[in-house]
């Protein structure tokens, strides 16, 4: 996943998060302030939870760049070999 990827990432979260809001306050069956806290909570619970979210992608990332790099040497030396040769 790229930088673009990040931020598409984080896109997608806040996109999900204020539709979720919209369907909850259209389909709540609860009087205003109860539909306010509800909101609250939730909101209150991704805010918890995205440090850990971005922890794991950030730890993903990591692996897969570190992963590149060693395709990216095996193919360097690969080359190498082959320009020696040939």
């Amino acid at each position: 996943m790229s930088n673009s990827g990040i931020g598409e990432f984080f896109a997608g979260i806040f996109v999900g998060s204020i539709i979720g809001a919209g369907v909850a306050l259209l389909l709540a069956p609860k009087s205003g302030a109860e539909t306010r806290e509800y909101l609250k909570e939730k909101l209150l619970e991704l805010k918890e939870k995205l440090p850990e979210q971005i922890k794991e992608e950030a730890k993903h990332l990591k692996e897969e760049a570190k992963e590149l790099m060693h395709k990216g040497k095996t193919l360097l030396e690969e080359k190498k070999t082959e320009l020696k040769e040939g």
